[in-house]
């Protein structure tokens, strides 16, 4: 590869991305490697503007919008998050997508009515995120996502890009 080439590494966290950053750098002088987290990378990439919060206060959310919701008792919130992260990072954010996608791997079946009133919760979470100006973490991958399909912002431009552990990454990503 050419010596001047820029590359992109992305890891799946920070401690692994430390570490084989440091590792490389024993062995190479190359300056034109970036490397980052796929999160890191992509808040750098895109100033949505929007306050990433955290697990607690999205479950918190999650059990207020609940109070005036049809699943009101039936689903626990910590599930509710986990299906509304997978809607999101296998980017099945419409109805249609989300009723039509087989949910191979998830280990609680749904059926058609409760995906309805599921989807219908996950769209009242996410408007009310979007009216505070916040995101969780699976929409801010989707954000990024969004804004690359309408051609809203231009990454910048790598000769080779290096994903580690690519296993753990979403469909979004």
């Amino acid at each position: 590869m050419d010596a001047n080439a820029r590359i992109l590494v992305l890891t799946h966290n920070r401690p692994l991305n430390g570490y084989l950053s440091t590792r490389f750098g024993h062995i190479s002088q190359r300056k034109n490697i970036t490397w980052k987290t796929f999160f890191s990378w992509i808040t750098g990439q895109h100033r949505s503007g929007l306050k990433v919060i955290h697990r607690y206060a999205c479950e918190a959310l999650i059990s207020d919008l609940l109070n005036d919701s049809p699943l009101a008792g039936k689903l626990p919130c910590s599930f509710l998050l986990e299906e509304f992260t997978w809607i999101t990072d296998n980017d099945c954010t419409e109805r249609d997508t989300y009723m039509n996608t087989p949910r191979t791997g998830r280990k609680r079946p749904l059926g058609p009515a409760l995906r309805s009133e599921l989807h219908a919760l996950y769209q009242h979470y996410h408007y009310t995120l979007a009216e505070r100006g916040q995101t969780d973490w699976s929409g801010l991958a989707h954000a990024y996502l969004s804004a690359l399909r309408a051609e809203q912002l231009a990454p910048e431009r790598y000769d080779a890009i290096f994903i580690d552990e690519a296993q753990f990454f979403v469909p979004v990503w």
